[in-house]
Formats: structure tokens, C-alpha cells, sequence
């Protein structure tokens, strides 16, 4: 803590020194030009002459090569500020794109947990779950023993994919198929998931979504988009952007609307599926 106090005072003293550096150069050069300028009329030459100093050679050469020198630094400081600017945006474009699905899954590791009773809350606005879910069933039995989420699963209904046409004909199995397996994987869990405050749903919709990705309860959302394969099937890109939960930018806030409207369009279409960690046996309300 110590070491870090000391960085920020070095660091309030370099601001300081060079604000007072800026100001210094840029009064010296408008004082510079001015009389350079008024040296150039020949009324106000005189009066500069006869009360401030006469210009020779040498003079107006040493203004000028304080302005030269002026302007020199100022454009390498110029230039210096634009590289850590570039820098600066390159590194938070590249934070804000995500290739792989098991840095999204890591977010839930990370996630600081909240100090209260209610679970914390992911959804998953995907299509038959094939990628994600053996990345979710690994957190789940991973010997980091996650406590106390809630993690809801939006799939695409195996019906729809028929009738609709427009996914590829294998996600219709595909999507039954990772349903079955993730209702196993829970009956097998139940209880250690109840004991750890786990809950699992699966909620297959019905609709054409051009979004999909992940919203966590903390605002964080990762979100990609569908597009058309050469043979004219709707798949998803290859790419998640990363909306910052701490990020209220005109941008972000404009994505973060339209990955909700679509998901608010899978929610009115999905089957209110139970509990999967839910024991069976015991009657419910």
C-alpha cells in the first residue's frame, strides 16, 4: 500500500511539472510571435525598438530557433499522447473481444459473489447448448465447488428447428440430444448442486433470434450474432463482444438494448421449463 501511495505522488508531481511545462511553452510562444508579428510593422517596430529591445540578426535568429524548438517538443509530446491513446484503445478492443467461450465461462469464476442470500443469476441465450455445456458441466464439478448460482439455459426447440428451416438439419437431434444429456448430468448432481445452491433450467424457445451470448446478473453481457452460411443457413459468428457492466456509453448502452429486446422476445416464446435440480419426488407448490 505503501508503494502504491508513492507511485501516485510521483505520478500527481509528473502531472503538475508538466502542466506547468505546457503553460510555460505555450506562453513563451504566443509572446514569441506576437513580437515577431508586430517586429513586421513599421509603427509598432518603433515603439518595440525604442522601449523593449532592437532586433538584429542574431536576435530574431534566437527567437526563432526558441519557437523551432517549441514546436519540436510539443509535437513529439503530441505524438507520445496519441501512441499511449492507440495503445490504450487497441488494449480495450481486444479485452471487449472474445474468441473462445471458456474465457465467458471463466466470468463465473471470477464473479465476486454478492454477501446475501439470493444466488447469482446467468442466462444463456444459446441454440442447441452443444458448445457451452461442456464448459458449464466442468464449472459445475470443478474442484472450485461454485456456490449459490443460478444458471438458465435457453435452447432452441428441436420442433422449431424442424419447422422453421432455416437452422442446419443436424442442430434438431443436436439440440434434443444436449437437452437429455443436461437433464442426466442434473439427476446425477441433484443433490450436491442442492447442497451448494445450484440450480439448473433448461428452457428450449421458439424463434428466430439474430442475437445470442450470455447476460450475467451483475449487467456484464457477451453477445454475438447470427449470420448466413454458404448454404443458406442461419449459424452464429464466430466472435463475442463484451458490453462492460460499468460501461453506460451511448455505444454499449444501445447493444446492451437490443441483445434485451431479443431475449425478452425468447423468454415470451420459451417453455417455462422446471428446476432441473429440483428433486422429483418431492411435490412442489
Amino acid at each position: 500500500m505503501e508503494g502504491s501511495g508513492d507511485e501516485k505522488r510521483m505520478t500527481s508531481v509528473a502531472r503538475s511539472t508538466r502542466r506547468i511545462w505546457e503553460r510555460v511553452t505555450v506562453g513563451l510562444t504566443l509572446v514569441t510571435g506576437t513580437y515577431l508579428v508586430l517586429a513586421t510593422i513599421e509603427p509598432t517596430r518603433a515603439v518595440l525598438e525604442r522601449y523593449v529591445f532592437k532586433l538584429d540578426t542574431a536576435a530574431i535568429a534566437a527567437l526563432v530557433a526558441v519557437m523551432l524548438e517549441v514546436c519540436i517538443i510539443a509535437i513529439y509530446q503530441l505524438g507520445r499522447d496519441v501512441r499511449a491513446m492507440r495503445r490504450a484503445l487497441e488494449k480495450q478492443v481486444s479485452d471487449n473481444v472474445i474468441y473462445d467461450i471458456s474465457e465467458i465461462v471463466d466470468r463465473l469464476r471470477d464473479t465476486p459473489h454478492p454477501h446475501r442470500a439470493d444466488p447469482c443469476e446467468v442466462e444463456v441465450l444459446g441454440h442447441t447448448l452443444a458448445a457451452v455445456w461442456p464448459q458449464l458441466s466442468a464449472w459445475v464439478t470443478s474442484r472450485a465447488q461454485p456456490t449459490n448460482w443460478k444458471v438458465v439455459l435457453y435452447c432452441l426447440s428441436p420442433e422449431f428447428i424442424s419447422e422453421c428451416g432455416q437452422f442446419p438439419a443436424y442442430w434438431e437431434d443436436e439440440s434434443r440430444r444436449m437437452q437429455a444429456r443436461i437433464q442426466e448430468f442434473v439427476a446425477m448432481h441433484r443433490a450436491d448442486m442442492a447442497r451448494r445452491g445450484l440450480t439448473i433450467e433448461v428452457r428450449p424457445y421458439a424463434c428466430l433470434s439474430i442475437v445470442h451470448g450470455y447476460r450475467f446478473q451483475n449487467g456484464e453481457i457477451f453477445m454475438s450474432f447470427m449470420e448466413w452460411s454458404r448454404d443458406d443457413k442461419v449459424t452464429p459468428y464466430l466472435f463475442y463482444e463484451r458490453l462492460s457492466p460499468d460501461d453506460r456509453s451511448a455505444r454499449d448502452n444501445e447493444y446492451r438494448e437490443l441483445f434485451n429486446s431479443w431475449m425478452r422476445r425468447v423468454q415470451r416464446t420459451a417453455v417455462p421449463d422446471s428446476d432441473l435440480t429440483r428433486d422429483p419426488s418431492v411435490a412442489g407448490p
